[in-house]
């Protein structure tokens, strides 16, 4: 059903899609795949959020209903130790996200 709603909205004009926030870029892709197959040829742009504090992360992924890759969590607890410390973590987590999100022709 989600998919035959975010078809009608691009075939009524929508020029490109926004996701919701994923920390797991599979999921990402599978979501491009499956509109692709569907026939939703339009951009798809990432939803990537800044997370700067693991009490966010913890409302964010739980808000959202967010897939972790394995050890994310423990990961980020981990750098718990300071908000900036976390931080660090967290953008070099985007970083690495965003970089295996890049396909090669």
């Amino acid at each position: 059903i989600e998919m035959e709603y975010l078809k009608e909205k691009v075939d009524a004009g929508a020029q490109f899609v926004i996701t919701q926030m994923f920390l797991d870029g599979q999921v990402y892709l599978n979501f491009v795949k499956e509109c692709r197959a569907y026939g939703i040829n339009v951009p798809i742009v990432p939803g990537i959020m800044c997370l700067n504090t693991f009490g966010g992360l913890q409302r964010m992924t739980t808000l959202c209903k967010t897939r972790l890759p394995p050890g994310f969590l423990e990961e980020a607890k981990a750098a718990n130790t300071s908000d900036d410390d976390f931080k660090a973590v967290m953008d070099k987590k985007k970083l690495l996200s965003a970089t295996a999100l890049i396909v090669k022709p």
